[in-house]
């Protein structure tokens, strides 16, 4: 299919659908309501209180869930001054901390558990508002246990993360037309190991005869060292270069975080910042060389591009979630 065409249709779409805008597109607002009940009795009372809980994430029964994630509850009408309340208890019964915040429409809130949770272990997740409660049951997945081979066993292997298949969730409403055109392997390498600290490396990949190879055509990307806290990482903040036909992609600031498995197999729960600039990527969208035109387009869903580094506004901050990033046994990142 014709990439140019493919955006355009996407971008049509989110025009057409940007008077429909989900409220957790908005700024988050901490209202200091957490597990232990503060707040409640404020507002209304609950007698005349009718609001009720209409959704409550992760759906009940789900396996698999990030030990380090958030989750989120959403109400039918505000209930940011009414005293919600959320408790989070694992299996044996022991109550975790857990805090909710409301964004500035008051009908949906982040919760927050007060730490990481513990990796294969089964939760029950409970919010109660006025006269109405909901729960659910999940399991969190084998990521966040602690490392079962030695750190440095970790040294010279490098994980294939899916640019295209991402979560995009900044900028919003923009993830699919990312999605579109960021396609190839970003390639994530441990270099060298010491102690609790990781030498992280990174470069674009490509496929070739079926496999997957770093791209001689991009440099190796140095992020320095992360300290490993248990089997998670967070990168230190490096400026990156992406290409993608006819465009090449500056990100700036661009930081990575993840959990290696138990066996050093795989990363999960990995994700991704940084202020992409677009000034370079008209062309994907068939507006030639304008350095204007992705951030016209995003003006027309209702964001406005940011300022980039060198005071130009062409650049937009992004946010990407992976899935679970698999080891590649015959590949090793070095520094030229």
């Amino acid at each position: 299919m014709n990439t140019k065409w493919t955006l355009m249709a996407a971008l049509g779409l989110m025009v057409a659908c940007n008077g429909d805008k989900d409220p957790s597109q908005t700024e988050y607002i901490d209202t200091g309501v957490s597990g232990e009940g503060e707040g409640e009795g404020e507002g209304e009372g609950e007698g005349d209180c009718e609001v009720v809980i209409a959704e409550l994430t992760p759906e009940s029964g789900a396996t698999g869930v990030y030990y380090r994630d958030n989750f989120e509850v959403t109400f039918d009408e505000d209930a940011s001054a009414l005293g919600a309340a959320a408790s989070l208890v694992d299996g044996a019964g022991t109550e975790l901390g857990v805090t909710m915040a409301f964004d500035d429409t008051g009908f949906k809130a982040t919760l927050s558990p007060a730490s990481p949770l513990e990796a294969d272990t089964d939760y029950t997740l409970t919010v109660e508002v006025c006269q109405d409660s909901a729960s659910v049951i999940f399991t969190t997945s084998e990521y966040g246990a602690s490392l079962g081979v030695d750190a440095g066993e970790l040294a010279g292997n490098t994980y294939n993360f899916s640019l295209g298949g991402a979560e995009y969730t900044k900028p919003e409403g923009l993830g699919p037309v990312l999605a579109s055109f960021l396609t190839e392997p970003l390639l994530i390498g441990v270099n060298t190991v010491d102690g609790d600290n990781i030498h992280i490396l990174g470069t674009q990949g490509t496929e070739s005869g079926g496999e997957v190879i770093p791209n001689p055509a991009y440099d190796v990307w140095d992020f320095g060292n992360a300290t490993l806290d248990g089997a998670y990482f967070l990168s230190s903040p490096t400026n990156i270069e992406l290409g993608y036909d006819c465009a090449t992609i500056p990100i700036y600031d661009f930081t990575l975080q993840g959990t290696f498995a138990a066996d050093g197999s795989s990363i999960g729960g990995g994700s991704a910042t940084g202020l992409g600039d677009s000034r370079y990527m008209g062309c994907l969208i068939g507006a030639g060389s304008d350095p204007a035109a992705l951030c016209n387009y995003a003006a027309a869903v209702g964001f406005t591009c940011e300022e980039c580094p060198d005071g130009n506004p062409y650049c937009l901050t992004i946010e990407a979630w992976f899935d679970p990033a698999p080891l590649l046994p015959d590949v090793t990142l070095t520094l030229p």
